[in-house]
């Protein structure tokens, strides 16, 4: 049997394995249905990116971290409104965490700041940062940016990076003549020509036969589909151009289909950005000491940018400039989805990066999210995180006490104390972990969590909400030894006079002003509510009960007390006893209730009937409110697990001195401020214009100013410009 035979005969094996389109669909829609798994696919897995703007890269151990926080939708590059909390981490090179954060932002965007640790030692740090549903693709799909921190007071240095991800796992490049004598054809595109990007298939006289002389053309742009038709070959080489003015500019990938819809080969390339959205500000270039600088920024005339609602972080720091550091706009044109990118490449403007340098790295690139055996499949990747918006995940393990292996198919309840009962269950999976699902209105709330059989003396664990997928750390680097640079130390002789005199950039809290509704009580109207104060009093609860409450019991027997309920309807007992909470929280032991003081109880709700929540059957419910409801009148037992629930850490405003008089100008209480300004969250005027105020600092040196920002449509924009203070 020839070669050619054994192609034909698999083929339509491999075109029903690979693509999944029906034997009897005529080719002219296999184009229409790749481009309807692609768009399937992408709403399946929607892809976030997160951008941090920090107010320097260099600190002083001890100093803060200051940060403007944006979060992207990587399909239509605007700022998505899927989740309001980011998970922030500064890494050591072992991988460690040295500080762990949470930071609520809204729409898209909010501040950040992180202290660093006084202890650390000088070395190269990672900042990374991630969403709750970025969590799925970790540890790729998160920002990292390598932070160089300095201690003069501690001569220890640690060595190594953070793992930021190897390029192993891209693509091998295979020499064209083996392609060609192989496979039969040959892609080659040419992004050098102006107004076009040539895509040349060369192919031999089998592979066109095999193929009836068509294939299929598929380009996308991170989830956006650029072009999708079919390509008549009209010989030995094809050529076909593509309009610079169909594409997007960014990474795109172009894929080739065969006659029958098989997957043949992908590619990346490289369409610039024509004109990168820049904003302008009228400044001087230099200012006196402890004078009031006024900066006015005017985004009115920039070109394709809607300049209405802006929003933009604003740093001043000492330091180097940086003119050629990557912004906002060059990092997304990457983001997290390639990987670890070249140095050549890494944190540069790309408008000043040679286009062979970025064509020689997608050569061999490959994305972290299309995946087109997914894509054709229909197999998508497990998801284990949702989106956290209006609710976040709580997760943990019980655990056997005897041995700590999991208990799996056990219930846990998690309740909050308050006058509004609110009550969740979860059942262990094989590894003994639940999880639960909060509402946002549950933040900065107690919560108690415990076992639902308690007799089994289960032990509760509650796990970390951060991930734990890291990439291996890079053991070896030199890149911070050697001589300092020359302003470090000057940096911290700064950071040690502040700390001497008290001086600190922190201000007050930043308040949010978002609304959540407030959770409902989860058993809805009870059948009966006992308000106390509308009644006799009474010396004991079981007297409470036997005269306010018909068909629920509470007795003693043998020294123990138990709460028993009839059915309203048919009078007998449930085998069951019902739930009984105390301010919302399920407890184990009726003599709880017993020994309360009914001078202590507000009311008492009953639902008499069975109840239903999830498939957890509940044989009645008695939920005794006291008059604090916040279960200060009870002890906890030891198996029930209390925490305080946040979703974000708190956010301080910066604060920077006022020398708007004579007397405060020649005050002697030194300033000498490394971030001379910081604001995450410049407003606009009724011009529309933007008219920073801030004043210099005793220190003479050269300032950065870095603007980092969206307009309001979420498309990038950004400054750098360097000012002196003598």
């Amino acid at each position: 049997m020839n070669r050619h035979i054994i192609k034909t005969i698999l083929f339509p094996i491999l075109l029903l394995s690979l693509t999944g389109i029906s034997k009897g669909q005529q080719n002219t829609g296999i184009n229409t249905a790749i481009a309807e798994k692609f768009r399937r696919y992408c709403k399946a897995v929607p892809r976030e990116e997160v951008f941090i703007h920090t107010d320097r890269d260099e600190y002083i151990a001890g100093e803060n971290i200051w940060f403007g926080i944006y979060l992207f939708d990587r399909q239509n590059t605007e700022l998505s409104d899927g989740n309001d909390v980011i998970y922030m981490e500064l890494l050591n090179p072992e991988n460690l965490p040295v500080v762990r954060k949470r930071f609520r932002i809204e729409k898209g965007i909010g501040p950040g700041l992180m202290v660093i640790p006084d202890t650390l030692s000088t070395g190269i740090y990672l900042l990374r940062a991630y969403s709750a549903w970025m969590k799925n693709f970790l540890p790729a799909n998160c920002f990292m940016k390598e932070i160089r921190i300095y201690n003069s007071l501690n001569p220890k240095r640690v060595t190594g990076i953070a793992g930021t991800g190897t390029i192993m796992e891209n693509r091998p490049v295979v020499q064209d003549s083996v392609l060609l004598s192989d496979r039969g054809f040959i892609l080659n595109i040419d992004n050098s020509r102006p107004g076009a990007v040539r895509v040349t298939v060369n192919t031999d006289e089998s592979f066109r036969k095999l193929n009836s002389n068509l294939l299929y053309v598929f380009v996308q742009t991170h989830g956006i589909i650029n072009y999708n038709e079919p390509l008549r070959l009209t010989g030995s080489a094809t050529i076909l151009d593509l309009p610079e003015s169909i594409l997007i500019p960014g990474i795109s990938q172009l894929v080739l289909f065969s006659f029958g819809g098989v997957l043949l080969d992908e590619a990346y390339f490289y369409t610039p950005v024509k004109e990168t959205p820049q904003i302008s500000m009228i400044s001087p270039d230099t200012f006196k000491k402890r004078s009031k600088i006024q900066l006015e920024i005017d985004p009115v005339n920039i070109s394709g940018i809607n300049t209405d609602r802006m929003h933009l972080s604003f740093s001043v720091a000492s330091g180097p400039a940086g003119e050629k550091k990557a912004d906002i706009t060059d990092y997304m044109i990457f983001g997290s989805e390639f990987g670890t990118i070249p140095e050549a490449i890494r944190d540069k403007k790309l408008n000043q990066v040679p286009l062979q340098t970025i064509k020689d790295f997608l050569a061999t690139a490959k994305s972290n999210w299309i995946d087109w055996k997914a894509i054709l499949s229909g197999n998508y990747p497990e998801l284990k995180y949702r989106m956290e918006k209006e609710y976040h995940s709580l997760s943990g393990h019980l655990l056997r006490p005897d041995n700590l292996d999991p208990d799996t198919g056990q219930y846990v309840f998690l309740s909050h104390p308050g006058r509004t009962a609110y009550f969740q269950y979860a059942k262990t999976d094989s590894e003994g972990k639940f999880s639960f699902i909060i509402p946002a209105a549950l933040s900065e709330k107690d919560i108690i969590i415990q076992p639902a059989m308690p007799e089994r003396g289960d032990i509760i664990k509650i796990g970390s909400s951060y991930s734990d997928a890291y990439f291996p750390p890079v053991k070896q680097s030199t890149r911070i030894e050697g001589k300092e640079p020359s302003y470090i130390a000057q940096w911290s002789a700064n950071y040690q006079i502040d700390k001497i005199y008290g001086i600190s950039c922190t201000g007050d809290t930043i308040k949010t002003d978002k609304a959540v509704s407030k959770p409902l009580r989860f058993y809805g109207k009870p059948d009966l509510e006992i308000i106390m104060k509308d009644y006799i009093k009474l010396p004991v609860m079981q007297e409470v009960f036997f005269e306010l409450i018909p068909g629920v019991f509470l007795k003693e027997k043998k020294s123990v007390w138990e709460i028993t309920m009839a059915d309203p309807i048919t009078r007998i007992i449930y085998s069951m006893p019902p739930m009984l909470l105390v301010d919302g929280v399920v407890i184990h032991d009726a003599s709880v209730i017993a020994n309360l003081d009914p001078e202590l109880v507000e009311k008492i709700d009953v639902v008499m009937s069975q109840y239903i929540v999830g498939d957890y059957l509940i044989s009645g419910i008695v939920n005794v409110i006291t008059k604090k409801a916040d279960l200060s009148n009870i002890t906890l037992p030891d198996y029930a697990v209390h925490i305080y629930f946040s979703t974000a850490d708190p956010v301080l405003y910066f604060s920077s001195p006022d020398y708007t008089t004579e007397a405060l100008q020649d005050g002697h209480i030194p300033d000498f401020r490394n971030t001379l300004y910081w604001n995450p969250s410049l407003r606009q005027d009724s011009n529309g214009k933007f008219r920073p105020e801030f004043y210099s600092s005793d220190m003479e040196s050269a300032y950065t100013i870095d603007i980092q920002g969206v307009d309001e449509d979420g498309r990038p924009v950004s400054l750098r410009k360097v000012i002196d203070i003598k």
